[in-house]
Parts: C-alpha cells; structure tokens; sequence
C-alpha cells in the first residue's frame, strides 16, 4: 500500500536520496521485489535519462513530457522525493511546451539522479543482491 505523500521528508533518512523504508513499505514489505525494482531502476535509468535528453535536444515537448513522467514514476517508488519533484517539474514543462526553463530544471534532476545511483547500488547489496 502506499505511503502517503509528506513534503517535510527529503528522501531518506539525514537526507539522503532515497527512503528504504517508504520504498519497502510501497512493496507491502516484500524485499525480493524491492530488489527486483531497484534491478530494474538502475538498469532502465541510463535510457530514461537519454530519452530526456534527446527530448530536450530536439525541443519536442511531448516526448519531454512522456520521458519525464516516466523517470518521476520510476524515482518516486524509492521516496526520492527531490528526484521526483524535478521530474514532475521538467514534466510540466513539457505539458506547458514551454522548454525555456527545461534545461535548468534538467540540471537539478541530473544531479539528483547522480546521487541516487549509489544510494540504489547500497540498497541492492542490503538487500543481499550485488
């Protein structure tokens, strides 16, 4: 079931870029799922960021739209709250095609999902997977 939303958490604990217990909770406490979903994020992560990135390149809003909001769904099941609110920012922008602001807001993302690699490489070696 999942968590509700609550704006004064930033991730996980001291910060950090995920929440292990919001993303455990999200899968009813089933850790060989939570370890297949970080498989799946961390593989799909480097196409999710280059479909961004070829959506910004060519100024096609739609497909910015369709990238981000994928990249949010993603991001959003580990409770990495700052990678998600970026990427529903850059999927706004999209929806508006205003990309004007895109480039920026892609720049905040980026270094958000920079800080979640690790944090989703730790999570898999807790969880017995490497």
């Amino acid at each position: 079931m999942a968590q509700p939303h609550n704006p004064s958490r930033k991730g996980g604990k001291a910060g950090g870029p995920l929440d292990r217990e919001l993303a455990l909770a999200r899968v009813d406490g089933d850790t060989e799922m939570l370890a297949s979903l970080v498989e799946v994020l961390l593989s799909e992560l480097p196409l999710m960021v280059q479909a961004v990135q070829e959506a910004m390149g060519a100024g096609n809003a739609a497909q910015l739209e369709r990238a981000a909001h994928r990249l949010k769904g993603s991001v959003s099941i580990f409770g990495a709250l700052e990678a998600t609110e970026a990427a529903l920012e850059l999927e706004n922008i999209g929806r508006r095609g205003d990309l004007q602001q895109a480039a920026g807001v892609w720049a905040a993302l980026e270094k958000q999902i920079e800080g979640l690699r690790p944090a989703l490489q730790e999570l898999r070696r807790e969880l017995g997977h490497s």
